[in-house]
């Protein structure tokens, strides 16, 4: 991360999504809750909550609202739905996904948001998965390939639909690959306690996110999934449970998948559970250098509504494709 970050502009004026289905994951707090508030703003038909604690979420959609209702505008405020998702749990995924494709009548941005940072000690989901694996990157894959037929669908005769996912600067950090024996499962090495690293594990999930999204886009045109290249390997797996849930071959050009990193951003994102010695040179940092949050979402509406074909698969780093 750069101790200087370049100067990043608001969105144009005339940046409408008008019409348009959102789905933003994490929406409470954070670049999550200051996305919805700018999503809402840009007439939008439908912004969907996607959110682990269904009570906040329905706090943060009276506060949405209400903001709005302060507003001098005539514009009828969006439809801001609450479904639950907690990334922690594959048949909460899958419920999610389910809900959609049976309420909502079509899709046409979906921002992959939610995840976690620094964990502290190590936990396992219910799944049995280390909890950062599980929330930044296993979920969120099984997400998009549930949803990707059903965004190709919605997109037919329309313009594309979007995945716009949150990532990190910090993948490149990240040399758990060099570490892991030759021949072992990467994600039995990563839900092994005793290979766990609290500094480490953010940036190495967020490898993974970027890993998948070259494969993915790679691959999105071919009747198998980004994974299967006739070897069964541990390095194209996904994870267990998912390798049967390959999106069908379709029109690619009507799903447009990139990935974004807003940069160091002021929320608690990055400290919330470490030790207070860390908490204090954090806030001492995020002080110096960090970007206020409505600056981010800058960042993270230009790549989900205005970046062009130069960002298709590609990883954005603020507004620029990483090259």
């Amino acid at each position: 991360m750069p101790f200087f970050q370049p100067r990043v502009t608001p969105s144009p004026l005339n940046f409408k999504l008008t019409g348009q289905t959102v789905i933003v994951t994490g929406p409470t707090a954070g670049l999550g809750f200051e996305t919805c508030r700018q999503l809402i703003g840009l007439e939008c038909d439908t912004i969907i909550l996607a959110c682990r604690d269904v009570s906040k979420g329905f706090r943060t959609r009276s506060t949405l609202l209400s903001e709005y209702a302060t507003r001098a505008t005539k514009q009828d405020p969006p439809s801001v739905k609450v479904i639950k998702l907690d990334l922690g749990s594959f048949d909460s995924v899958l419920s999610f996904a389910s809900q959609v494709k049976s309420d909502i009548p079509v899709v046409d941005i979906l921002i992959l948001n939610a995840g976690v940072g620094f964990m502290g000690d190590f936990h396992s989901t219910t799944d049995g998965h280390e909890i950062t694996l599980q929330t930044n990157y296993l979920s969120n894959v099984l997400l998009v390939l549930e949803l990707l037929p059903y965004l190709q669908q919605s997109a037919q005769g329309h313009q594309p639909a979007r995945i716009t996912w949150l990532g990190s600067r910090s993948a490149y950090d990240s040399n758990f690959v060099r570490k892991i024996p030759p021949g072992s499962d990467i994600f039995r090495y990563l839900d092994n306690p005793t290979n766990y690293s609290t500094k480490d594990r953010y940036a190495d999930t967020k490898l993974l996110c970027l890993a998948f999204l070259y494969s993915f886009t790679e691959h999105l045109g071919s009747q198998t999934p980004p994974w299967d290249d006739g070897h069964d390997d541990n390095a194209a797996t996904v994870g267990v449970g998912l390798n049967d849930r390959a999106a069908p071959a379709g029109d690619t050009a009507i799903v447009f998948v990139n990935m974004v990193c807003p940069g160091l951003i002021k929320t608690d994102f990055t400290y919330k559970y470490t030790p207070l010695w860390v908490k204090v040179l954090v806030l001492i940092l995020l002080f110096l250098v960090a970007r206020p949050i409505e600056q981010g979402v800058w960042i993270i509406m230009h790549a989900a509504g205005i970046a062009g074909e130069e960002s298709r698969g590609q990883f954005l780093l603020d507004k620029d494709v990483n090259t």
